[in-house]
């Protein structure tokens, strides 16, 4: 197969992944120094409430974060490259009754907005493994639940990593084995350093990317067919 990347595709690439990187880094600085102020000037905290709250702000961002970008990263994280990719090939392939799915999807989210998302702000629990601890007063219960949400969130992010690593494969140079460790690598970095506030302003810059991009297929997609018009005429 013909490799079709260029210089400038890979420089593109390149630059994605640094600013994922980067905006990790912001976060960890940012975090790291907040903390630090609050230890050294804020003395009628105690120290293990500075913690809990460093906990809290890694977790769920201190409940600071404002709207839009929550909403762009919940966006982005179902809108996936798997996404793009997947569900136009199915609907290609067999049609369009996969617009079903869609009926579970739409009421989700306001579920989690109206019903569990209310409930666990007053409970002032940071995971639903959390509440399972507090509704049944048994930690075994909750061990359970981590061990069902570990499973599926090895299997799904296993796939939301193969999908765009098999793109980077097919259209360049880049082994599959190393597309996977490179995107995998850096989504780990960038998680594990920031917390969930890089987590979000990640997503947030990744969904403007894949927006702008499916735009300009489609704008091109749309010259091309004129273009294949005229000449056919």
């Amino acid at each position: 197969m013909v490799k079709l990347f260029d210089i400038f595709d890979y420089l593109m690439l390149i630059l994605v992944l640094l600013i994922s990187v980067l905006i990790g880094l912001h976060q960890s600085i940012q975090n790291k120094y907040k903390y630090f102020v609050q230890k050294c000037y804020k003395k009628v905290r105690t120290n293990e409430r500075v913690e809990e709250s460093e906990i809290r702000n890694y977790l769920i961002a201190g409940g600071s974060m404002s709207v839009w970008p929550i909403a762009f990263s919940l966006l982005a994280t179902n809108f996936s490259g798997n996404v793009i990719l997947g569900f136009a090939a199915e609907i290609y392939e067999y049609g369009t009754q996969f617009w079903v799915m869609s009926a579970g999807i739409m009421v989700t989210p306001f579920v989690g907005a109206f019903l569990t998302g209310p409930l666990f702000l007053r409970l002032n629990v940071m995971s639903v493994f959390e509440y399972f601890k507090l509704r049944f007063n048994s930690n075994l219960i909750r061990q359970i639940g981590v061990f069902c949400y570990f499973i599926r969130i090895v299997l799904s992010t296993s796939m939301f990593i193969y999908g765009p690593s098999t793109t980077v494969n097919a259209l360049s140079s880049i082994d599959g084995a190393w597309s996977i460790v490179l995107i995998g690598s850096v989504a780990t970095f960038y998680t594990t350093i920031g917390g969930i506030r890089a987590v979000i302003w990640t997503d947030f810059f990744q969904i403007i990317i894949m927006f702008t991009g499916m735009f300009l297929v489609t704008v091109a997609g749309d010259l091309e067919t004129k273009r294949e018009f005229r000449l056919n005429v």
